[in-house]
């Protein structure tokens, strides 16, 4: 009996999270939070219509919104119904929004793809898996999630763990392999004047925020273009002293074929540095090293990673949670050798290192 409502207690538990990160990604795209930020304080708690009016949205609609985050522990409320951020808490809300707050807005964006995911899934179905172009939203999101975790961690933990930052600060050129909208190579430039960074992805639209950030930075060590990671420029072969992949490896149809790329344009002696989510590969060492994290990356993966990387016949569909045996054996097949599995601690991440 016992075990019996520890589980439905374990499903509540899921249920609630599941509409908190809707509430969350709601708050986020009208602005709420940052609207009660600027109207409330601890010692001067704000009612639900200053806040509205501060949002520009109908009052009873946010006295929901914030009810919702205050029974959910993210705002304060006071007998009165007034509501407030907690100092502390605004630091991972406001400041730098923390990489777990910035994730919960992933869960409305894979409502967009939730039929055409449930039909391709089907065996009747000729579809193999999802277009990229269909996770727009969710790229949008995942942005939020890569600056707050990224921001924080890359120039003082990563590329020290990567033992690149004296090489960065002297002068070595670098390719980033799925740049996204850039934020790496960007923050990178601009810590390490001396080294060129170029950044390559098949998203146009992601490459222009790239590309405009750089304008506006007036970043002149940055380039960013179109291409695909298993076929890089002909005359880029051993042009790189270092190749980075975040988060992207697994993401890819081929990512054999683009580790191989890698392994052509570095020059001898160069380093692959791949990032990874650090899954082991087996499902039940996933549950018992962290059940809760390892749901939510299968379930990120089944939603996204995985659909995006099955697109195609000869497609190897590896997903979020591929693990290190896995990956070790794709950068070896490459050529690499020297090859490290880093765990980061502070991301719960893993770092690849491999050298030609």
């Amino acid at each position: 009996m016992a075990a019996n409502m520890e589980f439905k207690e374990k499903l509540q538990f899921y249920c609630t999270g599941g509409m908190v990160s809707l509430a969350v990604a709601l708050g986020e795209k009208l602005g709420l939070l940052q609207a009660l930020d600027g109207v409330s304080s601890p010692s001067n708690p704000a009612s639900a219509k200053v806040v509205a009016e501060a949002a520009s949205c109908k009052e009873r609609y946010v006295k929901e919104w914030l009810s919702t985050m205050a029974t959910a522990d993210i705002i304060e409320v006071n007998d009165d119904e007034r509501f407030w951020i907690d100092a502390e808490k605004r630091k991972d809300l406001i400041e730098t929004p923390c990489s777990p707050y910035a994730r919960m807005s992933y869960v409305t964006t894979f409502g967009g793809v939730f039929e055409q995911l449930a039909e391709l899934m089907r065996i009747e179905s000729p579809k193999l898996g999802l277009d990229y172009a269909q996770f727009d939203e969710y790229y949008k999101c995942r942005d939020v999630y890569t600056k707050a975790l990224y921001g924080k961690h890359l120039i003082p933990n990563i590329v020290p763990d990567m033992g690149m930052t004296e090489a960065l600060t002297n002068e070595i050129s670098a390719l980033d392999v799925g740049c996204g909208s850039g934020f790496h190579s960007l923050l990178m430039a601009r810590h390490f004047p001396k080294s060129f960074f170029y950044g390559i992805d098949i998203s146009e639209n992601a490459l222009k925020i790239a590309v405009d950030h750089a304008e506006e930075d007036g970043l002149k060590n940055t380039n960013f273009s179109n291409h695909y990671a298993e076929a890089l420029p002909k005359d880029w072969g051993e042009k790189f002293e270092l190749v980075t992949l975040f988060d992207s490896c697994h993401d890819q149809m081929r990512p054999d074929l683009s580790v191989r790329e890698a392994y052509r344009v570095l020059k001898p002696g160069g380093v692959l540095a791949v990032v990874e989510i650090d899954g082991t590969g087996n499902t039940k060492e996933d549950k018992e090293k962290d059940s809760l994290r390892a749901a939510m990356f299968y379930g990120s993966s089944l939603f996204h990673c995985l659909p995006v990387a099955s697109n195609s016949p000869d497609a190897l569909g590896l997903g979020t949670m591929w693990g290190r045996p896995k990956a070790s054996r794709l950068l070896l097949d490459a050529g690499f050798s020297n090859i490290q599995a880093k765990p980061l601690s502070y991301i719960a991440n893993v770092l690849y290192l491999a050298r030609k």
